[in-house]
């Protein structure tokens, strides 16, 4: 059978609120990104950065996560501390996996220092790291490989593990 294109009264758009780190990725940051081939911290100015390494690393499950649970756990962790010289990684926003791929790129060879270095060095080098939990009972986070992984790589540096939670 042939497939049928939508009809517009079929179309919703998803609303933001709804948005999970896939979605924020896929409609937001990537396009920005590929259109200058560059990362989303590019957009940044200069006063909005920290210094490499600086603040808190922070790991989460893309694809179940959503960007306003991230948001308010990140906020209520965060509460009372100097929101100017606060910094948190979210590696969706700095790091454009379409570029990193592509060992051909002018950008790789640009950044290729930390790149080359892996994920668990410079893990090793934040102040903090941080692993969002959706929910107690079954964390997202857990069931993806690629955050096992920064959990193991922030284990065997030594640091201390702080799981946040959704407030209340």
């Amino acid at each position: 059978k042939e497939l049928q294109p939508f009809k517009e009264d079929q179309i919703r758009a998803k609303a933001r609120e709804d948005w999970n780190m896939s979605d924020v990725c896929d409609f937001l940051i990537l396009p920005m990104c590929e259109e200058k081939e560059c990362f989303y911290l590019d957009y940044l100015k200069p006063s909005q950065l920290g210094k490499p390494f600086e603040g808190t690393f922070i790991s989460n499950a893309r694809t179940n996560t959503k960007f306003k649970d991230l948001i308010s756990a990140l906020e209520s962790h965060f509460v009372g501390k100097n929101s100017k010289t606060t910094y948190v990684w979210i590696d969706q926003f700095c790091a454009n996996q379409p570029l990193l791929t592509d060992a051909s790129h002018p950008l790789m060879a640009e950044r290729s220092e930390l790149l080359n270095r892996g994920i668990h060095a410079a893990i090793e080098h934040f102040d903090h790291f941080v692993v969002f939990f959706d929910t107690w009972k079954d964390p997202a986070p857990l069931g993806r490989a690629w955050c096992i992984w920064e959990i193991y790589g922030a284990a065997r540096a030594n640091k201390d593990l702080e799981v946040v939670l959704l407030p209340g």
